[in-house]
């Protein structure tokens, strides 16, 4: 993993070095966040921002399966020189699609898909940069420094834009 790259996990995983999960013990999911409209504190306008990640990250996975069967059930051909290759090659081919065929079939059937937005969320004046403390059970010092940064510069920019 190159520094300053993170998976994105659930709430499964540890905060740990190279997995950035959500932060526990809060709100996550976006339809919870349509029904409530109003995150509690900076920690779940961190967690609907990761959540708003992953259903866009799963969308385009959903997709991309979708359009190449073989993802499903990969061949048994050698993993370097030749899964390796296709994934990439079928992901390239996916990424030129994209931008160029607005009539795709496997992208209308995510189009519609609802999503949750860093502009969809209320305003949140009052909410603090270090609202929850530590998180409990994930020990890892620096991604718990990297969460408390991306956290307190979503607040922060959410502030400058007045949301």
């Amino acid at each position: 993993m190159q520094p300053g790259k993170y998976y994105l996990v659930d709430v499964g995983y540890k905060n740990q070095k190279g997995f950035l999960a959500p932060y526990k013990g809060c709100q996550y999911h976006q339809e919870v966040f349509r029904a409530t409209g109003r995150p509690k504190n900076a920690n779940e306008i961190f967690n609907t921002m990761h959540s708003s990640l992953r259903s866009a990250i799963e969308r385009t996975f959903g997709v991309w399966k979708a359009r190449w069967g073989f993802i499903h059930n990969m061949p048994r051909y050698d993993f370097e020189k030749v899964q390796v290759p296709l994934v990439g090659a079928s992901m390239a081919i996916h990424n030129f699609i994209r931008p160029n065929s607005s009539d795709d079939e496997a992208f209308k059937k995510v189009a519609n898909a609802e999503t949750f937005t860093f502009n969809d969320m209320p305003n949140v004046d009052g909410l603090g940069d270090d609202d929850d403390g530590e998180p409990e059970g994930d020990d890892d010092i620096h991604m718990n420094e990297v969460w408390k940064s991306i956290r307190n510069e979503l607040v922060r920019h959410r502030r400058e834009l007045g949301l």
